[in-house]
């Protein structure tokens, strides 16, 4: 059962969730303005749940990481039995119960965090889409429930979207990544293109980059298609948001589609655009790599970046702007009844938003032990 709060105790707490979500990442901020309050609020406490997550590993020394991850474990399920004594998991216990969030999608944002943590290399594209789910998927689940569909296809849809969205984040990253040491591309694709790991970390994986670069680009654009289909599934003011947000990815995508060196030169979002500051090297310390903050969030708020400057005007998009289109040729071949869905972003249906995604995630206030 809920814990009951006297309203005065639990505005305030939603305040609190509002002005870290408005501070610590404006294009996740702006790019849900328009969802009723007590939805927004809701989101709000997610991202800002799991940007804590994320910030209390960045900030751990890695013999404590357990510790420290044990102690966001135990919160979650606080929360889930109406207990809590912070802010953000006020909010969020109070949006777990009212959407039916379940307590082991939150949990699976922890394993996330861990995993990005323990793991630098995935052997296959099945380890790497397991990995995705943890760390992107599950945020969609999540955002899908707040947005008031429980319906089993509109979570499938979602685990696609997540999963197209961290593809993206990972092409994009792949320079960072290599500078830390790690390579997320599947370990038998480098192998099939004839990219050896040690050429990918000097910086000059050869030939067979261009090649990779396109079949992981193209398996991408497969995960796009099927997971904008999610939009029929969720009401129209979020799935406008929802719209708004996997733009920017697209964008991002196109880029390197365009140009396969540009990850190993820069960060593909950064390359002429001005308005972005410059985030922390580390892409695990500016994203909640899922919703990966930044370069760096290791969970799934990746669509919006932590510390890029975002307006109301160019983020959120009125939902008259969305038309439906379109038909529904089923989950990555799977053959359905057509259906209208909005359209995924493209030269005629522009989305006008800073480029930077993801989400940086610190808990200031757990203080590693010696």
């Amino acid at each position: 059962m809920l814990k009951t709060v006297e309203m005065p105790e639990r505005s305030a707490a939603e305040r609190y969730c509002r002005e870290m979500a408005r501070r610590e990442a404006k294009n996740f901020y702006w790019g849900f303005i328009s969802l009723p309050y007590d939805r927004r609020v809701a989101i709000y406490s997610l991202y800002d749940f799991a940007r804590q997550v994320d910030d209390a590993a960045d900030d751990s020394s890695r013999p404590h990481l357990p510790e420290r991850l044990a102690v966001h474990r135990e919160r979650i399920s606080r929360c889930m039995r109406g207990e809590y004594d912070d802010p953000v998991m006020q909010v969020l216990g109070y949006a777990a119960e009212r959407y039916a969030i379940p307590e082991r999608e939150l949990q699976m944002l922890v394993d996330g965090v861990e995993m990005d943590l323990t793991r630098t290399r995935y052997r296959n594209w099945a380890e790497l889409r397991d990995y995705c789910n943890l760390v992107a998927s599950v945020v969609g689940r999540m955002c899908v429930r707040v947005f008031g569909s429980s319906d089993p296809a509109a979570f499938e849809r979602a685990d696609d979207l997540g999963i197209a969205l961290q593809l993206t984040n990972i092409l994009r990253d792949v320079r960072e990544d290599a500078g830390l040491g790690r390579v997320y591309l599947p370990q038998e694709d480098l192998e099939r293109f004839g990219v050896s790991e040690e050429a990918l970390l000097a910086g000059d994986p050869g030939k067979g980059w261009n090649a990779l670069v396109a079949f992981e680009a193209a398996r991408a654009r497969t995960y796009f298609e099927s997971g904008y289909r999610v939009l029929k599934y969720i009401p129209r003011r979020p799935a406008t948001c929802v719209q708004t947000m996997a733009g920017i990815y697209e964008r991002i995508l196109g880029k390197i589609e365009r140009d396969p060196g540009l990850p190993l030169r820069a960060r593909a979002d950064r390359q002429r655009d001005k308005r972005t500051q410059q985030g922390r090297g580390d892409r695990h310390a500016d994203h909640p790599r899922s919703l990966r903050s930044d370069s760096t969030s290791r969970t799934g708020f990746s669509a919006t970046n932590a510390r890029t400057s975002a307006s109301p005007m160019n983020v959120a998009t009125s939902a008259s702007n969305v038309a439906p289109s379109s038909t529904d040729s089923g989950r990555l071949g799977a053959s359905v009844a057509p259906a209208s869905v909005i359209p995924a972003p493209s030269a005629s249906n522009p989305i006008t938003c800073a480029s930077r995604l993801r989400c940086t995630i610190s808990i200031p206030t757990l203080q590693s032990t010696t």
